[in-house]
This record gives structure tokens, sequence and C-alpha cells, in this order.
């Protein structure tokens, strides 16, 4: 039988990352070997690309662009990169999955996906937008997929356990492995796979098959993605693939093989009011002004024309020939679905490009004299054009659900301008120092940006509450604004601030600072860096760096009065609530972020810190300026078992100490104005460059003003609401670890506390690994695919 190498070209690029004990698995099963010498062979023949590693973005196999090509994700989180078995429970007992069984396990799924690339590709394409029906079909095939990569799981695993090897994971979904056997996905999938095919004993294969990918697709279907645990995979596929209602009145509906090829790739509609609809699929150019098209995934298309609202999923398209300075009504609209896809904005145009990405990645790359506004998140930009202007941030509209970071690489000029409440990292891929980039960045209000690799910028942080991490050489910073936070982490840059409560943090030496506004704050790491200033209230011998204060909430009770007050930004109620010095601003800041949580639908923040060590002491205040009182009693049992849980699911080590004085952390009773405001917990610290310094504050709501009453359950739950006192602690316990907000109603991090989040969930868990990714993985930890934007991409 023919064998499996290491040193393929098929796994060239994950070899340092793969051991020989996962090539001898794959030998003891004649059906992947095979696979992976039929993908091999199509490397080899430069049709494929080799096995690709890639940090933080799952496992998939991917055919939107180029050459396909299977992705593993090789970050800390995936338990065989960092060389940690998992265990599930089943009715026979506890199994063990060792790394090598992992791996072969995803690599047999992905192969899965492959070997099934033609059928999937068919089912996909019996089907178009236009027909009835189109969403269901297309949300069945992709699940279909996922079972027939399931199928390949299973009888690879029954063919190594078979030759004396050891146990596989069959992936598909975010199966939970839990140590109760009724309530494991995963054991029953498989246990139900088993039974089947042991009834079918004696059946033909294609039947066999049929019925087992059946039976996967069923299961991975009806669960819930942690990122949207109200939904089942199921509606998220199928809302992937839902179009507007077909217009009432059609004049015609055209059918058009625009290439040339024998395939019709362009449908145009033209309604009774002369307006026209069009969808492409396939590799054409375009020119069409005023309509909406929808290019289908997989496509590679140039559009030309003007007022075109785009719609495009995993399609490569570049759009542009409306002018750079056309008016509103020309401007050219690309709405952004799927996971990968790449848009491309042509010379002398103005383009916004708003992503709806959940999980993936939308390449954009901006053409020259072009104006090009970027929103929604987790867009990689490319930007070469020393012409080109940009605006990019975390939202579009009051009405949008999108938020995430956006990452910037290689800008050649031009201007970025960083709007409100956004998160964005600036860099080349390497620092070059032998080119001065002479682009402008523009950082307005309560964003957080990082640039770093490119020297030779100008910067203009012109809003209040944002933070810069600069790691270039030879940029030049205007602190315009209030309020308003830099770290200096390279050498040769000049701060001119001209506002007010701005501070600086010179972390290395061979800066320059000048100040020409009033209550500068600077320390620098030594005198080296140059201070000048015409302002007596600013100075440059602060002791120590500049801390960075954080302010969170937890509430419960009456929603919608909580959110209105939010959304107000009625502070009023707040005035209870003792806050002084930088806390105020802190809490206001918060405030601010929490509006725009209500506002918009966003998968996680972190606050963009955390603890030097995961060794954490922790203790219960004193009646001081900090509380009102002590916690006692039983309410102490509570607390100590909210810190146990967080400790149980992630590896943190809570040391409870006696002394207040000498914890890092410290609880305790404030009246927190509850029946007024809805909070119910608050947690308080500071950080000086991302590390979270001793002396955090978590105030409880005071029994006393609110009372604390048993449920049936014996849990202590604050009257008037649906939280329990330990479901706040563990709230705010997750703050002081670095969470901000997760906004699953069942995530312990949802900014309101009801019935649904009541403990810990395992996005919450994963949030602290991606904080703290030295810690080992705990048994709720999730392990599979990342379903979190069923795309239709064959995962």
């Amino acid at each position: 039988m023919p064998t499996v190498d290491i040193n393929l070209p098929i796994f060239q690029e994950i070899k340092p990352k793969i051991t020989q004990a996962m090539i001898d698995l794959i030998n003891k099963s004649p059906t992947l070997v095979s696979q992976v010498l039929a993908y091999n062979d199509r490397v080899v023949a430069g049709t494929f690309s080799p096995i690709k590693g890639i940090s933080g973005e799952g496992s998939a196999f991917i055919q939107v662009d180029g050459k396909p090509y299977i992705k593993v994700d090789i970050s800390s989180s995936e338990d065989w990169i960092s060389n940690v078995s998992f265990s599930y429970a089943t009715n026979q007992g506890t199994k063990t999955i060792s790394p090598a069984g992992q791996f072969v396990g995803l690599l047999s799924h992905e192969l899965g996906h492959f070997n099934n690339m033609s059928d999937t590709n068919k089912l996909r394409s019996s089907v178009s937008k236009g027909d009835a029906g189109y969403a269901e079909s297309q949300a069945s095939f992709s699940l279909y997929s996922e079972g027939l990569a399931a199928y390949n799981n299973w009888v690879t695993r029954k063919e190594i356990t078979a030759n004396g090897g050891e146990d596989i994971q069959v992936r598909g979904a975010n199966y939970q492995y839990v140590d109760t056997p009724t309530k494991n996905i995963y054991s029953n999938m498989l246990a139900t796979m088993d039974t089947v095919a042991s009834g079918l004993s004696g059946a033909d294969p294609a039947t066999l098959k049929s019925a087992l990918a059946d039976i996967a697709a069923g299961y991975i279907a009806n669960q819930h993605p942690t990122t949207s645990p109200t939904e089942t995979y199921w509606n998220l596929v199928k809302k992937t693939y839902t179009t507007s209602p077909a217009p009432s009145q059609v004049n015609n509906v055209t059918l058009q093989d625009a290439n040339h090829d024998g395939y019709y790739d362009k449908i145009t509609e033209t309604k009774a009011d002369g307006s026209q609809a069009i969808t492409l699929n396939g590799t054409l150019s375009l020119y069409a002004n005023n309509v909406g098209i929808n290019v289908v995934r997989g496509s590679n298309v140039s559009i030309l024309g003007s007022g075109l609202k785009i719609d495009t999923s995993d399609a490569n398209v570049s759009i542009g020939g409306n002018g750079k300075s056309s008016s509103d009504a020309a401007l050219n609209t690309v709405n952004a679905f799927g996971e990968g896809g790449k848009i491309s904005t042509l010379p002398n145009s103005r383009t916004n490009v708003l992503s709806y990405s959940a999980s993936g990645n939308i390449d954009v790359t901006v053409g020259a004299e072009t104006n090009t506004g970027v929103y929604g998140g987790r867009e990689a930009i490319y930007s070469y054009e020393p012409t080109a202007n940009l605006w990019i941030g975390y939202s579009f509209d009051p009405a949008t659900k999108i938020g995430r970071p956006i990452y910037v690489n290689a800008l050649n000029g031009g201007t970025v301008s960083v709007v409100d409440n956004s998160k964005v990292f600036i860099s080349a891929p390497t620092i070059d120092t032998t080119n001065t980039y002479n682009s402008s960045i523009y950082i307005y209000s309560n964003s957080l940006v990082d640039i770093r690799n490119q020297p030779g910028r100008k910067v203009y942080m012109q809003g209040h509450d944002s933070e810069l991490n600069l790691t270039d050489m030879g940029d030049s910073v205007y602190l315009n604004g209030n309020h308003n936070h830099i770290d200096l982490l390279a050498p040769a840059n000049n701060v001119y601030n001209k506002g007010v409560n701005n501070s600086v943090n010179g972390f290395t030496k061979y800066n320059n600072v000048y100040n020409y506004g009033s209550y500068l704050y600077v320390w620098r790491v030594d005198t080296t860096t140059i201070f000048y200033s015409t302002d007596s209230n600013s100075s440059a011998n602060a002791t120590s760096p500049y801390p960075e204060f954080y302010f969170s909430w937890g509430f419960g009770g009456d929603k919608k009065h909580i959110i209105d007050n939010i959304q107000g930004k009625n502070t009023s109620l707040f005035d209870t609530i003792q806050t002084s010095g930088s806390m105020t601003g802190a809490m206001n800041d918060s405030l601010e972020k929490l509006k725009f949580v209500t506002d918009h639908s966003i998968p996680y923040m972190a606050n963009g810190n955390r603890w030097a060590t995961t060794k954490i002491t922790w203790s219960f205040g004193d009646a001081s300026s900090d509380f009102t009182g002590k916690i006692n009693g039983n309410e102490k049992n509570v607390v100590r078992d909210a810190f146990a849980k967080w400790e149980n699911a992630t590896g943190i080590d809570f040391v409870e100490v006696k002394s207040a004085s000498k914890s890092d952390i410290k609880i305790g009773w404030s009246d927190l104005n509850s029946k007024a405001t809805g909070a119910l917990g608050i947690t308080q610290f500071s950080a000086i460059n991302g590390n979270i310094q001793a002396g955090a504050v978590i105030k409880l709501a005071d029994p006393v003003s609110n009372s604390l009453v048993k449920e049936k359950s014996s849990q202590l739950i604050y009257q008037g609401t649906d939280s329990t006192l330990e479901q706040v602690a563990l709230h705010e316990i997750g703050h002081v670890l670095g969470l901000e907000f997760g906004t699953a109603v069942t995530s312990i991090e949802n900014f309101y506390l009801g019935k649904e989040n009541r403990e810990i969930s395992d996005a919450d868990v994963k949030a602290i690994y991606d904080i703290y990714p030295e810690l080992s993985h705990s048994a709720a930890l999730i392990i599979g695919p990342d379903w979190s934007n069923p795309s239709g991409l064959m995962l």
C-alpha cells in the first residue's frame, strides 16, 4: 500500500507544526492516504496550493480565489498545536484524543471536502439566486457538504482503529465536549452513525455514505454557534443566501453568456419603472449605472459605473469609474458578505465597502486617486498608492450590526481617517527604515490605533479619549484633542501637544515632546527624550508611566429603561456612584462604549489589557472610600464560588488574601443607585502599557439599598431583577481580567444580566484564552471548526 511522507509538498508550509506520530496515524487509513496523495499530485501539478497554516482563522477548504487550498489553524488555541489532549464522555466511559488524533481528524475532514468538491459544486450551481427556494437549497447543500466531510472523518476513524491506531476526532460543528454523556453532542452523533452503519450492514457504499452524511448534517444543522447561541446553523447558513424579494413588476429577464463560454453568467431584470437588477456569475467585465448587482460566490468581475449597489460573498470584485469627487448619488457601495473575497477600488473612484463578515477577512486594495470608506471590521486593507484617501472604522450607520478591528497593510502615502469607536492596526510586514511614508492619519474619538513598521507619518489626534500605540520611527504626532494618550514604543518621534489633559508615555529613548497646550502628563524612560513646554501646569517629571483608567458595568432589572438611559447617556442617573478624577472620565468613556454596544451587535470586545501574570490575589474590602460595607456571611461564599468558577474554567490562579492593601483586587458593597440606574456591579482599574495594575476595585450593589432574596434554587437574587449575586460577581471578575462586553445573550459579559447568562459561556472562556494564550485549555473549550460565520464555504 502506498504511504505518506512528512516531506511531501502538500505539507511543506506546515511541516514544522506536524509530527511523525501524525504521519504514522495517516498511514493507518488507506482512504486518507489516497486522498493525501491525490491532493499532493495537484500541488505538484501547480493547480492546488499546499496546506497553509494560518493563525486564528479556523480550518477550512478554500476555493474562492486562485488555487484551492486547505488551511489549518495554527494558533495556540488549537489543542494539537499546544500538544494538549482532550477528553469526551460516552456511555462506555471517557475517551481521550491526542494531538495526533486531533490533527488527523481535521485533515480527514477537510480532505473530505476536497474529495467531494466536484459533486458539491454541481449542487451549488444547480440553483440560481432568482430561483424559488434558493436560500433553503444552498443552506441544504452547505450543511450536506459538512455531513460528507464528517462521513469522511468517520470512514478514516474506522480504518485507523481497525489497523491498531488511536482514536481521531470527527469535526463538523462546535460540539460540546462535556462530562455528561446525555449532553455530549459529539459522542451522540458518533453513536448514531455507528448504529445506522450497523443496521445498513451489506448496503452498497453509496447508500451508506448518503445515510451517514445525512445524520451528521442533521446534528450540525440543529446546533448553535457560540457567537449566535439563539440561532441554529441552519438558520444562519440560510440567512447568508437569503436575497431581497423579487420586484413585484418585471418587464423582462434577460440571460446572457457575456464571456461566451457556453454558460449564462449575467442575469438582468428590468422592472416596470425601467430600473434594473443584475446578477453576475463567472469571469467578466461590465459597465452599468444606478443598478443593484449581485456577484455570485467565486466570481471574478470588473464593474465600471456610478451609483452602484453591489452585494458580494467570497468573490473578487474590481469597481470604479465614477470619479474621485463624485456626488453622493454617484457613490458606489459594496456590501461584502462571507469569509473571504477581494475588493479592489479602481483609480479615480469613490467607493464605500461595508463588511458584514462575522469571522472572515475581506481584502480591500485601494487604487490611486480614490476616496474609499471601509467600515465594519476585520478587513485587511492594502493601500499602496500615495494619492489614496481612506475612511475606516467600526460602524457606518446607526442600524449597523457590525464592528471588529480593521488591519491596514503597507500604507504608502495618502490619508487615513479613523472614525469614532474604532480599533485599527496600521503596519507593514517588516520594519522599513529605507523609505519615508508621507501618509497622514487622523484619529477621532474613543478609538484604539496601533501604528508600526513604516516611518515618517503624520498623525493627528483630533478627537477625545483615544489611544495611540506608536512603534514607528520618525513620525510626528499632533495632539489636537483632549484626554488622549500616546505610548511611544520606538525612538526618534516628535509629539506636539495643543490639547488639554493629554498624556504621553515615552517607553523608549530619543523622542521629543513639545507642549503648547495645558495639563500634559509626560513620563519618559530617561532625559534623552526632550521635553519643551509653554505651560506651567505640565511637566515631564512623572515618576511612573501614566496609567489608563477603565470602568465597566453590569446591569439588571428593566432592560428597556437601562438601554434608554445608556443611549441617552443620562449621566445624572449615575451621580451617586462614587468616582473622582480620572475615573470619572473613565466612567463617561464607558458610557460612550455602552451606547455603542447597545446600538451595534459586535461579537466581543476586550478592553486591551491583561494582568502580567496569571496568578492574581484578591480580598474582601473594608468599608472605606471605595466601599459602603464589607461582604460577610453567606455572601462571602458566593463571591468565593465566583472566583473559583473562573479559575476552574480558565486556569487563572486566584488567591484570596486577608489584607486588602496587599491584594491585586478588592471586592465589596457599594451604593450604585441601582433602582434608578439598573447598575448592579462596576469594576474600576488602571493599566500601564496594557498591564492591569494592582488596586483594581469591584463594587457590588449593596443589599442595604437593593435587597437580596433567595430563589427556589437557593440562589441569592437582587430583588426586582433576574440577576443573582454570583452572576454579578462573575460578570465583574470577567471585566477585571480584561474582558469588556460580549453581545451573545449567553455571555456572562453581556452588559445585561438575566436568566440566559448566569454562567461562564464557552465564548467567554475562549476570549480569556485570546487574552492569556499561555493558559492551558479547560474541558469546556469548544473544539472544532469555526462556524461563527456559515457563509457556505466548506469548513
